[in-house]
């Protein structure tokens, strides 16, 4: 199974400890976002302009209360809040979702390339530090 096989090569790496802005504009940490969880799914998603992205999400509206009895989860995007808050209204999604605009967070993590795509990462608190 390729997935395992790809995940057994995966070394983990601590993370910082990046800021992202709530829909009030708010900042949020991402050690924040874990609660009383041990992992944390975190979806890039590549924003309003991509309908790829926007399909997908749709879709998290069905799965989210299972992924949450486990996980914490949001979707990060590099939209503004204000836009963000509106789309995500006008689609009906029930999930937190936080901008990334203004932070290191999506170059750091490899999302600022030609080839941008959405991705998903696992990260997990050990220590009160995240790795993925």
């Amino acid at each position: 199974m390729k997935s395992r096989k790809t995940k057994t090569k995966h070394e983990s790496k601590q993370v910082s400890d990046y800021v992202f802005k709530d829909w009030d504009n708010k900042d949020v940490k991402l050690s924040s976002l874990f609660g009383s969880k041990e992992d944390l799914i975190l979806v890039h998603n590549m924003g309003k302009r991509c309908s790829h992205c926007t399909m997908w999400a749709d879709g998290f509206n069905g799965v989210v209360d299972h992924l949450q009895d486990r996980a914490a989860f949001v979707v990060v995007s590099p939209d503004s809040p204000e836009t963000q808050k509106v789309f995500a209204t006008s689609r009906g999604w029930k999930f937190k979702m936080l901008s990334t605009k203004g932070s290191p967070f999506n170059k750091d993590m490899g999302f600022e390339t030609n080839n941008e795509e959405g991705r998903a990462y696992l990260y997990s608190r050990k220590l009160d530090k995240a790795k993925y």
